[in-house]
């Protein structure tokens, strides 16, 4: 007997040709998730941050950053990059 499933087509697709549904196809944008030059600026600003001793996370409209019990809502990266500066973070 050959490999898959007969049916009145033929064959049945084999595993290495069904389509992977955990990965989203190459032109579909993954819900919430940043594009890739905005989310390599996040992962720097992040780090940035860490140095200083801070945590920068995303949120659904915006950033969050804080450090000890101090928290600062941000609309965008640019804000998140001025308030670092502003702290001496470079």
């Amino acid at each position: 007997m050959t490999s898959g499933t007969a049916n009145k087509k033929g064959l049945a697709a084999t595993n290495d040709q069904t389509p992977d549904i955990n990965q989203p196809a190459e032109s579909e944008a993954v819900p919430g998730s940043l594009q890739t030059a905005e989310c390599d600026r996040f992962e720097t600003l992040r780090a940035r941050a860490a140095l200083h001793g801070s945590s920068l996370f995303e949120l659904s409209g915006g950033y969050l950053l804080t450090r000890y019990c101090a928290t600062r809502a941000l609309p965008d990266l640019a804000a998140v990059a001025a308030l670092l500066a502003q702290l001496g973070v470079r």
